[in-house]
């Protein structure tokens, strides 16, 4: 008899007899991109990391998401109010996850998983006071060189999907051949939802494995930016490049499972920002940001503090370099919808130290569980 078997979202294996599904193996080869994704925390967007009004601004190595999207609001570094929205997609996962088997993705050449974790980003902010009625907007473009806590990259995970889909495919009553179509449909739905709820344990394995891996990425963004919030005053703005490498204490006793520390340096050219010291007044002017981050916590649920350097080169050849502080908190709230809350301090600057509270609720395509 010829079974067809379901894991949401794509995962359907199509096997002519029940034993050949115990051989993970044998199973792991109909497996695609798209069977590999888990809950994972939706990485920052490239477009928002540019406008410096990501929640946490030092950007860790994390999975990219085929799709995902990022709805802000908060008070940036510079005490004013922004809101935002964000898009971002990995292309060719869209174009090839349903086609790209996770056999080939593991085994095949680097190029693969290097297309694969490409991620391109759209987010447009607002100031939402009259000290800063700006609107903003950026295009980003992140990549990976390296990411260890790849889950598609994840043996133990295929084999568990593969063990499982197996068990229930094993236990599951054959299709009488004399059903009728509506009957037929019952029974699979029936069987890809016990399937579903067998492989959820598989996945919450793979995060807890995987959360806090090692990797390294890196990005870059050009900015467009209306000092009066206007489309007619709109103009490019700059560029902002990047790049972050975490390090995820692999083989660490403890640190292993529940840290990450990031380093980050980040680029930006014709910024234009309220004047911190000039009320009413906007200035133009280059940066380099460094940074570092540590991230303490689970597969769900991460604490973390940062300490940013900042050095601003205005146009006036006004000193301004200072320090940024903040803590954070990064909570998935149900499957693939994750909060992040963000307060930060500026210190040792001229000006007297602002305040900056920003949270973010991003949403990432994955798996019903």
């Amino acid at each position: 008899m010829r079974a067809r078997l379901c894991i949401p979202p794509l995962l359907c294996l199509c096997v002519d007899a029940v034993p050949a599904l115990a051989q993970p193996a044998q199973a792991a080869s109909t497996f695609t991109l798209r069977d590999g994704t888990v809950d994972l925390a939706v990485p920052e967007s490239p477009a928002f990391s540019a406008l410096g009004l990501t929640p946490e601004q030092v950007s860790r190595p994390t999975t990219v998401r085929e799709l995902a999207t990022s709805f802000l609001n908060g008070i940036d570094r510079a005490g004013h109010l922004q809101t935002g929205v964000a898009i971002d997609a990995a292309p060719y996962m869209l174009l090839a996850g349903p086609k790209i088997t996770l056999e080939s993705y593991r085994t095949g050449p680097y190029l693969t998983r290097f297309l694969a974790r490409w991620q391109v980003s759209f987010a447009s902010a607002k100031g939402g006071g009259a000290d800063d009625p700006s609107a903003k907007l950026a295009l980003g473009l992140r990549f990976t060189v390296f990411d260890r806590g790849d889950p598609r990259m994840d043996p133990v995970l295929v084999d568990c999907l593969a063990r499982e889909a197996g068990r229930v495919l094993n236990a599951s009553d054959p299709i009488p051949p004399f059903a009728s179509d509506e009957e037929k449909a019952t029974l699979l739905a029936q069987r890809e939802e016990r399937t579903r709820v067998a492989a959820k344990p598989c996945r919450e394995a793979a995060a807890k494995r995987r959360w806090n891996r090692s990797g390294w990425i890196a990005g870059a963004a050009p900015t467009w930016t209306s000092a009066d919030g206007t489309t007619a005053d709109i103009d490019y703005s700059g560029t902002a490049v990047w790049t972050s490498i975490g390090y995820g204490f692999e083989r660490v006793p403890v640190l292993e499972d529940h840290a990450m520390l990031a380093f980050y340096l980040k680029g930006r050219t014709r910024e234009i920002v309220p004047d911190a010291f000039n009320d009413g007044a906007f200035v133009t002017q280059d940066n380099v940001t460094t940074g570092v981050r540590f991230v303490a916590g689970g597969s769900s649920s991460q604490f973390n503090v940062e300490l940013l350097r900042l050095d601003n080169d205005r146009p006036d050849g006004r000193e301004d370099r200072y320090w940024n502080l903040g803590i954070g908190l990064e909570q998935r709230l149900i499957d693939n919808t994750w909060l992040n809350l963000s307060f930060g301090r500026q210190l040792a600057r001229d000006t007297s130290g602002q305040f900056s509270v920003i949270g973010a609720f991003n949403w990432g395509f994955g798996p019903r569980k």
